[in-house]
């Protein structure tokens, strides 16, 4: 019978939970502390980025075949809606030759 108090006693203090100290408990509160506050941090510098407008400079359409063929007629009746859907101007180029490897 004494065999088992010891058991059952050894077992209830085993399953008791320990207490951080206070220490360790100042030193986790600092840690997330500034876990959290570098992460705020980081997302307000990304938010402060603005991108600039894209395109910058105008947007260059190099066509591989010479001028009023089949895909420069396309292209030139596209060129004004691209003009005014990216704000800025587009240059349609036309560089027949070589097997069209000029124009990829």
């Amino acid at each position: 019978m004494l065999k088992y108090y010891e058991r059952t006693t050894e077992q209830n203090s085993s399953n008791k939970k320990q207490r951080a100290s206070p220490m360790r408990l100042a030193f986790l509160l600092k840690v997330t502390t500034f876990i959290v506050v570098t992460t705020f941090h980081s997302f307000l510098l990304a938010a402060e980025q603005t991108p600039t407008s894209y395109p910058t400079r105008p947007v260059k359409i190099i066509v591989p075949y010479g001028p009023g063929g089949g895909s420069d007629i396309i292209i030139r009746a596209l060129q004004n809606k691209l003009a005014e859907n990216l704000g800025q101007s587009i240059i349609v180029e036309n560089k027949p030759g070589a097997s069209t490897i000029l124009g990829t």
